[in-house]
């Protein structure tokens, strides 16, 4: 059942993607997701629900800000900041530089 739900949200995740989001932020997002669905493909438990939780957190964002204002993200306070782990932040930060990257290039 768990399974059945994780494809159904990364489906949706990529179909919001495709319809709503400028091409740029869409190939970063697009790998972005691939990218940890592959990483998380042999997750279960409790790790299973919390990824779950928070990319359909991640969609229902999206969805929110696509209807009310057309602009897409959100920034993170120091509380958020704070328990993330080292290798979260290198993500971060390496997602960072690549959207800084794209933004350089139009």
């Amino acid at each position: 059942m768990q399974r059945r739900m994780v494809t159904t949200l990364y489906r949706n995740i990529l179909k919001f993607h495709r319809e709503e989001l400028p091409s740029e932020m869409r190939q970063l997002g697009d790998a972005y997701v691939k990218s940890e669905w592959q990483l998380h493909r042999k997750t279960n438990g409790e790790l299973l629900n919390q990824f779950i939780w928070k990319w359909q957190d991640y969609l229902n964002t999206l969805q929110k800000q696509s209807k009310v204002t057309r602009e897409f993200g959100v920034d993170l306070g120091n509380e958020q900041l704070s328990i993330m782990t080292k290798s979260q932040k290198k993500q971060l930060e390496s997602l960072k530089k690549e959207a800084q990257s794209i933004k350089k290039d139009e």
